[in-house]
């Protein structure tokens, strides 16, 4: 039990700084092409609460914020870059050993 903590604690902590990863990679491909946060929300049809969470990685009060696989492929398309492009590598290993 008290191993599945542990890995479960490491997995979260994995995706945090994966996610915030994430946030760093499209604020970067925004503000390399010119873009607004508006200029992305057109674009995309994202709520300006999801793209800024995005951006963040987090949400308002501090906890992680995973965006669903549409907000990511709207984003790859918005910014005309492979998912490959836009998602960190490595990925976190979510796998149980």
């Amino acid at each position: 039990m008290v191993t599945l903590i542990v890995m479960a604690k490491r997995a979260n902590t994995d995706w945090d700084t994966y996610t915030r990863e994430l946030g760093v990679r499209v604020r970067r491909l925004r503000d390399r092409r010119g873009l607004t946060q508006q200029d992305v929300l057109f674009a995309t049809g994202i709520s300006r609460t999801t793209y800024q969470r995005v951006e963040r990685g987090q949400t308002e009060d501090g906890r992680i914020f995973t965006p669903t696989l549409k907000v990511v492929v709207a984003l790859a398309q918005a910014f005309d870059v492979e998912l490959d492009e836009l998602i960190p590598k490595p990925w976190p290993d979510f796998r149980v050993r």
